[in-house]
């Protein structure tokens, strides 16, 4: 192809307020004296063609009149693996590119991925592959190459979003909860936890039985509301749990649900963990950092039942044991059953078995409390362990809790031998009286 030198053309004066259409490109050549530079000679919409301009591909944004120019350019197809090769030459698939290149595809801070124009990939490597590679016009390499990091990042969010919505389908199938959980990610390119078993209620690790059949229900008839001394709080010594469908004892008192034996029926006011969640939660990725977190998709008001938080019950030895293995990622999700005021023998581990409440994030200034409850298993060592709303939680806002309460007053130290502080155990809440360390 001759090289062309640029001429000026002789047309009224551009008002560059205007927007202008391409509406053909109508021929390219190289720039004279300039290696692997090229113009392309553009018939501009609504202009006669006497006022047509050379221009470098970078001032152009017509996708589809470049890929209309290129195709009519292809002779004959190219070799495929040459095709392949020269694609593969431009895909980059390391972790900080993609995660810089992802950086560069979100609006306000959620992804944004524009559509991938896949033909015009296709026309370009054909069109380029047709030619030596010293004749490139570097403008539509670089052109090819964003077009393909583009794609990249395009299939990555694709398999990512696909993973993420058989995992919310998976818990929802086994939940059966009409009070459906939903997975968002419009952070990263996170997909669902790789080994993380979602459960409803606590399983056991080998050697330890969870007793579930009472010996004892109260006779307070369909509808126990606390007034009678035989019904399943007084008989226990502790206080009714419940008014209105809201909690009303204060954080650390027992709750004691009517179980299997009472004479009341399911609709029993006395009867409100065991029915699950009744408000829609979502599991999603934190733009603060701390991964994975828990928000409610509804309004929840003071008092209401959230979740029970649920995993494998283990030995106090075990636990240890874990422990020591869990510092080095800075989290864990030990929680000690502790709350009859003495050593107890077990502990939860959320770790790898667990529900939506795996996901919730420490904060210094919490909207939900756990209690120690008891429906069917009356062991004073093995409540049930459930979270509810301490203050109003609006729509869309973070569900938390205070790590400091898996403990119990137990410490756990945030420096390791060396006193060098475990960076995962810095706090990020960013509440007002933060603590700075997540346990304390």
């Amino acid at each position: 192809m001759a090289e062309k030198q640029v001429k000026k053309t002789k047309r009224r004066r551009l008002d560059l307020n205007d927007v202008y259409e391409v509406e053909r490109i109508v021929d390219h050549a190289p720039i004279e004296n300039s290696r692997n530079k090229y113009l392309y000679f553009i018939k501009w919409k609504g202009w006669h063609q006497s006022h047509n301009t050379w221009e470098p591909l970078d001032n152009l944004n017509c996708d589809n009149k470049l890929n209309e120019y290129l195709s009519k350019l292809i002779v004959a197809p190219s070799d495929e693996k040459k095709i392949e090769e020269i694609k593969m030459s431009m895909m980059t698939l390391e972790e900080g590119y993609i995660k810089n290149l992802l950086s560069e595809n979100k609006i306000d801070g959620k992804i944004q991925i524009p559509e991938v124009n896949r033909s015009l990939i296709k026309t370009i490597l054909y069109f380029l592959a047709s030619m030596p590679e010293e004749e490139w016009d570097l403008a539509l390499r670089d052109k090819l190459k964003s077009l393909i990091d583009l794609e990249v990042l395009s299939d990555l969010r694709t398999t990512q979003l696909e993973s993420l919505q058989l995992w919310e389908k998976k818990m929802n199938d086994i939940c059966s909860s009409k009070f459906p959980l939903k997975v968002e990610n419009d952070v990263d390119l996170e997909g669902a936890p790789p080994k993380f078993i979602y459960i409803t209620e606590n399983v056991s690790a080998e050697g330890i039985v969870i007793p579930s059949d009472p010996l004892v229900g109260c006779d307070c008839g369909l509808w126990c509301k606390g007034i009678s001394s035989k019904c399943c709080s007084s008989s226990a010594n502790s206080v009714y749990a419940y008014s209105k469908g809201k909690l009303r004892i204060d954080p650390g008192m027992p709750i004691y649900e009517c179980n299997k034996r009472c004479s009341c029926g399911p609709e029993c006011a006395n009867r409100m963990i065991q029915h699950g969640r009744s408000k829609r939660l979502s599991i999603f990725r934190t733009r603060n950092q701390c991964g994975w977190g828990l928000k409610a998709r509804d309004r929840i008001p003071k008092g209401t039942f959230i979740t029970q938080y649920v995993g494998e019950i283990i030995t106090n030895e075990e636990a240890e044991q874990r422990g020591m293995r869990y510092d080095a990622d800075g989290r864990t999700y030990l929680f000690d059953l502790d709350f009859n005021g003495e050593e107890n023998a077990y502990t939860i581990d959320a770790t790898m078995y667990g529900n939506e409440s795996h996901f919730i994030n420490h904060s210094c200034e919490p909207n939900t409390a756990i209690y120690a409850a008891f429906i069917n298993c009356l062991d004073p060592n093995l409540p049930l362990l459930a979270i509810f709303a301490v203050r109003d939680i609006m729509a869309g806002e973070e569900i938390t809790f205070d790590y400091s309460s898996q403990q119990n007053g137990k410490s756990i130290s945030a420096e390791d031998n060396e006193g060098k502080v475990f960076e995962n155990y810095l706090c990020k809440c960013g509440s007002a009286n933060c603590r700075k360390y997540l346990f304390t």
